[in-house]
């Protein structure tokens, strides 16, 4: 049922006003005043009036953080895509991808060294076998002599 409308015979009070309506007697242990008992009488014996109100008043108040929340949100979000249009953030980016772009042709200069080192490396065993094949068939024909 919504605020200010009427609820067992009497109209309730929005969540602000019961809320914010200072206490002028003294409250006991479950937090209702002397007043809000004799009110409440035998037709809310069960303080269901005043729970509505509490209830009333949190979802009024979560309401409000989501509202703030979404408020800070869709700023900062406002902030960043002025940034990015004005070319702070457009600067740091292209600065990036030009290092990442060196960073990878070094990448494919090294990639080829290596490329040629294997290469190298095979050169080698090939002389290294060939002089060993030399070096055999000299020991025989130095033998066979």
């Amino acid at each position: 049922m919504e605020p200010g409308r009427e609820r067992n015979g009497k109209a309730n009070e929005t969540s602000n006003e019961a809320l914010d309506r200072a206490p002028e007697t003294e409250v006991d242990s479950n937090g209702i005043t002397a007043q809000e008992t004799e009110e409440q009488g035998p037709q809310d014996p069960f303080g269901i009036d005043r729970l509505s109100v509490h209830y009333d008043y949190l979802l009024y108040r979560i309401q409000d953080y989501v509202s703030s929340i979404h408020l800070q949100t869709t700023n900062v979000c406002r902030r960043q895509n002025e940034l990015v249009e004005q070319g702070i953030i457009g600067e740091v980016i292209d600065g990036n991808i030009e290092q990442m772009q060196k960073v990878l042709r070094q990448c494919e200069e090294l990639e080829n060294e290596f490329d040629k080192l294997d290469q190298i490396d095979q050169i080698v065993q090939s002389f290294h076998d060939r002089i060993k094949d030399v070096a055999d068939s000299y020991r025989q024909l130095a033998r066979g002599k």
